[in-house]
């Protein structure tokens, strides 16, 4: 099978922060490979690169040098527009903070990414596809509830449901239960790999969380920009 996500040679090297000035490289040479549909765990100690790496896969950091393909569009050649546009059609974000606007319910934040569309028929698919989200991870009767009116697990369950509106090829997850306690973290993980399989997206976790780690199909370790080891389930 194919790769959806192909990393060849990633380098990564911020700009001077030292009074040597040879900056800091925070990614050398990794290569990683994340087929259709599977689940993939990014470990390891805090500044080991985990973060930057998924950003600059997720098209919102450019690599210093190597390749990143997604779906056979390799990143490092696309300009800004056409970079936008890849992120907006397949790649779907999740973060420690679930960024909701606290000015609209959950539906609509769920629907915010789907504004791009003018026509109706778009439009109400979309809302019916939301609706649809939100009951399987059961927000079904919290729709018209704004983020102040919701749990911090229930709001981070927005944000997931909000990453796949749009049906991604790639969903990215940037330690999607560090702010939440253990019964929620749970909860979520759990909804995560379940809302994967069922819409067939390819996951891939950044987490501090051997829990969550352990959900998915394969976990990956980065120590020191490097790619030191890769295990998957017997």
């Amino acid at each position: 099978m194919s790769g959806l996500v192909e990393v060849r040679g990633l380098v990564k090297r911020f700009d001077a922060t030292d009074d040597s000035g040879t900056g800091a490289e925070v990614l050398s040479g990794v290569d990683l490979d994340i087929a259709p549909g599977e689940s993939v765990a990014v470990v390891g100690p805090s500044g080991s690169g985990k973060s930057t790496l998924l950003n600059i896969i997720g098209a919102l950091l450019p690599a210093t040098s190597g390749d990143v393909l997604l779906d056979g569009d390799n990143l490092t050649l696309l300009d800004a527009d056409a970079l936008a546009t890849l992120r907006n059609e397949k790649i779907g974000f999740v973060f420690q903070s679930h960024h909701l606007l606290p000015q609209c319910t959950a539906l609509e934040n769920v629907l915010v990414p789907t504004l791009v569309h003018r026509d109706a028929a778009t439009r109400s698919a979309a809302e019916d596809r939301a609706r649809a989200l939100l009951d399987d991870v059961g927000l079904g009767n919290r729709l018209d509830h704004r983020p102040a009116q919701l749990s911090g697990g229930e709001c981070q369950r927005v944000a997931v449901v909000r990453s796949l509106i749009n049906r991604p090829r790639l969903l990215l997850a940037d330690e999607p239960t560090g702010s939440l306690d253990a019964k929620a973290a749970d909860h979520l993980g759990e909804w995560l790999r379940e809302l994967e399989e069922k819409e067939g997206v390819a996951l891939l976790v950044v987490t501090h969380s051997e829990r969550l780690a352990a959900r998915m199909q394969r976990v990956v370790e980065i120590r020191d920009g490097r790619l030191v080891s890769a295990a998957s389930d017997p």
